[in-house]
């Protein structure tokens, strides 16, 4: 159980961003948050899939949209801080890797929610984990990064469709 209260879990941050850049009327087109995806089954049914944290759609097509996957990283517990890096890598970029999450889309947003702060380590730690692990998560580039700027990694999708990925880390509190 994280040390804080209701707005350390990745939820509640996410419903709190998506309403704040509502809001400011400066994103273009159209957020959805715990945006469903509608997946056909072999047999030609449709099912609900999964949900992504949030898209941006711009235009009528449903088809067309930027993802953005939410995960915490460096969450302080009682027991200590946690750097939760495999989370983020096995449970939010993987979706987009498999083509769960944007399927056949270029492009995907993964943000992480740095809880201590420290968004220099937990950058660094991500990108130590990314290149540690670049055969499983098909890494074909990793671009520079300052300590402050996203960067972006680029995957080769198991659909064959190629998609980068531009991670940002946002400090929290």
């Amino acid at each position: 159980m994280p040390i804080k209260g209701t707005l350390t879990r990745e939820d509640p941050i996410t419903e709190q961003l998506v309403l704040a850049l509502i809001r400011s009327k400066k994103v273009p087109g159209r957020l959805v948050p715990q945006y469903s995806l509608l997946t056909e089954r072999p047999d030609g049914t449709a099912h609900l899939s999964s949900d992504i944290d949030f898209v941006l759609t711009m235009g009528d097509d449903e088809d067309v949209y930027l993802a953005c996957e939410c995960k915490r990283l460096n969450v302080p517990f009682k027991s200590g801080k946690k750097a939760l890096v495999r989370e983020y890598l096995d449970e939010g970029l993987a979706r987009f890797l498999i083509g769960k999450y944007s399927p056949g889309l270029p492009y995907a947003l993964m943000l992480g929610y740095v809880m201590d702060g420290n968004t220099v380590s937990a950058r660094r730690a991500l990108r130590r984990a990314l290149t540690a692990r670049t055969p499983a998560l098909r890494l074909s580039s990793l671009s520079a990064s300052s300590d402050d700027d996203p960067f972006a990694s680029r995957h080769d999708r198991v659909d064959d469709c190629d998609i980068e990925v531009v991670h940002r880390l946002l400090a929290w509190p």
